[in-house]
């Protein structure tokens, strides 16, 4: 076997591990804690890897073939293997909301301003406060009040996004499964 063909075969064998379940109303609350002890630029860093590994269980669970899926989500270079192409796919795919994408988007941009600008130490900094006020507040709870520091309004609307996408996820990517198994018996 060629090394090239051992390490498509080695890719493969890898994504043929399960797909991550749902995360449980007990791991949301503990994710939700974390945000609280952790200061603003772990926060960050935490909510946007927990939603990025949410973000490819979902495309898993929603694509049809599992070894292929795993490739494209966990592959070496896979071409869904980082949190904007995730983001975009989910939404492409009807997997998300506007609202939800349009969170992530932010979320993802200022976790990339933390984690790369040495200078950005906090969400009080000037050059994130604006950003972090643009991401949504919640649509089934009390909103995030105007006057509430972006430390404050950044952990809410990350709740509001880990609960939201649980919810959304929960109820889009069966439907889509049984869509398809309903397409392909109709052929």
């Amino acid at each position: 076997m060629t090394r090239t063909k051992a390490a498509k075969a080695k890719g493969a064998r890898k994504a043929t591990a399960k797909v991550k379940a749902a995360p449980t109303a007990v791991e949301l609350q503990a994710v939700r804690d974390l945000l609280q002890r952790e200061g603003d630029r772990g926060a960050v860093l935490i909510c946007a890897a927990f939603l990025e590994d949410q973000l490819g269980a979902m495309l898993k669970a929603y694509f049809h073939n599992d070894i292929s899926a795993g490739v494209l989500v966990d592959g070496f270079n896979a071409p869904l293997g980082n949190f904007s192409s995730r983001t975009r796919a989910a939404h492409a795919l009807g997997l998300i909301t506007d609202v939800q994408f349009d969170g992530l988007e932010v979320l993802r941009e200022v976790r990339n301003r933390l984690a790369h600008d040495w200078d950005v130490h906090s969400l009080e900094d000037p050059r994130l406060v604006e950003l972090v006020i643009r991401m949504p507040s919640t649509r089934w709870g009390v909103p995030i009040p105007r006057e509430a520091s972006p430390s404050l309004h950044f952990r809410q609307a990350c709740h509001c996004l880990l609960v939201e996408m649980h919810i959304h996820a929960g109820a889009n990517v069966p439907r889509f499964k049984l869509q398809m198994q309903a397409f392909q018996i109709s052929l």
